[in-house]
C-alpha cells in the first residue's frame, strides 16, 4: 500500500463532480505533481510481461505480500534489507540457504506467515523452473485490442492460490509483472461507488474500461493514477459502508 499523498486543493470541485473525464483530469494532475507516482506511471506504461524474469516474479510477490501490512514508505525503508535477506530473489540460492534466509528475513520484519509464504513460492519456482511457471501464466492471459496482455479470472484464480495472496494481491502482482489489471481494493471500490458503479470487482473493471476509453492509457496506468488519487483524504470519498459484492451499488 502507498502512503497518503498531499491533500486535494480543489476538493469542492472534486466532490461535486461524478463526471469521468473531470475525475480523470483531477487524478492525473495529482499524479503528475508527485515524483513517486509519476515514476510509477511511467513504469506502468513500459513494463512488459515478456521481459519478466523469475527473480522479478518472486520480488513482486514479496512486494505485494509485505505491502498488505505496510504503507509504501514503511516498506520502502525495509526493502533493500529484505532483498539482501532473500539473496536478491535467486531461488537456487534461497533453497541452498533456506534456514539462514528465513532467519535473516524474520530479523528484518518479524512476520513468519509472510516469510513462509514467500519461501514457499520460491521453493515451487525452483522446482518447476521459471520457464514452466511463465508458460502457465502466459496460457492464462487474454489481450486487448492493442495487443496488451490483460488479466483474466483464470489468472487471478491461479495466483489467488499462492500462499498469503488472495484476489486483490493477485491483481497487484499481475499489474507489477506487466499484465494489465486494476485492483479492486477498498480505495478503488470506494471510487467506483462514488462514480455510480458496482463496488465490486466487475464494477471496478467497468470503471477502468471507461477511464481507458477517455484517456487511451493502459489499464495499469489507470490503476496507478486512480488508486493514488482515491487514497487522498477528501470528503467525497470518505469511508462509507461497502457492499459484499452481492448488490448493485449505483
Amino acid at each position: 500500500m502507498g502512503d497518503v499523498p498531499m491533500t486535494i486543493h480543489n476538493e469542492q470541485e472534486c466532490c461535486l463532480s461524478k463526471n469521468l473525464e473531470e475525475i480523470w483530469r483531477l487524478a492525473y494532475s495529482h499524479a503528475m505533481q508527485d515524483e513517486r507516482i509519476t515514476a510509477d506511471v511511467q513504469r506502468a506504461r513500459t513494463l512488459e510481461f515478456k521481459d519478466i524474469t523469475g527473480p522479478d516474479f518472486i520480488r513482486e510477490c514479496a512486494w505485494a505480500i509485505y505491502g498488505a501490512a505496510f504503507s509504501y514508505r514503511t516498506l520502502a525503508r525495509h526493502w533493500d534489507a529484505l532483498q539482501e535477506a532473500y539473496l536478491h530473489w535467486d531461488v537456487h540460492e534461497i533453497g541452498a540457504h533456506y534456514a539462514t534466509v528465513r532467519e535473516t528475513a524474520l530479523r528484518r520484519i518479524n512476520n513468519s506467515r509472510k516469510v513462509n509464504a514467500i519461501l514457499s513460492i520460491a521453493s515451487d519456482l525452483e522446482k518447476r523452473g521459471w520457464a514452466e511457471v511463465k508458460a502457465t501464466l502466459q496460457s492464462l492471459l487474454s489481450y486487448d485490442q492493442r495487443g496488451n496482455p490483460i488479466a483474466t479470472s483464470a489468472l487471478i484464480d491461479y495466483l489467488d492460490r499462492l500462499p498469503n495472496v488472495g484476489p486483490v494481491l493477485a491483481d497487484h502482482i499481475i499489474k507489477n509483472i506487466g499484465i494489465d489489471a486494476i485492483k479492486a481494493d477498498l480505495f478503488t471500490r470506494r471510487l467506483a461507488k462514488h462514480l455510480g458503479y458496482r463496488c465490486d470487482k466487475p464494477g471496478v473493471d467497468a470503471m477502468g474500461s471507461d477511464f481507458q476509453a477517455i484517456c487511451g492509457e493502459r489499464i495499469n496506468v489507470i490503476d496507478t493514477v486512480a488508486w493514488n488519487w482515491a487514497m487522498v483524504p477528501q470528503s467525497c470519498l470518505k469511508p462509507i459502508p461497502l457492499c459484499d459484492g452481492s448488490c448493485v451499488c449505483a
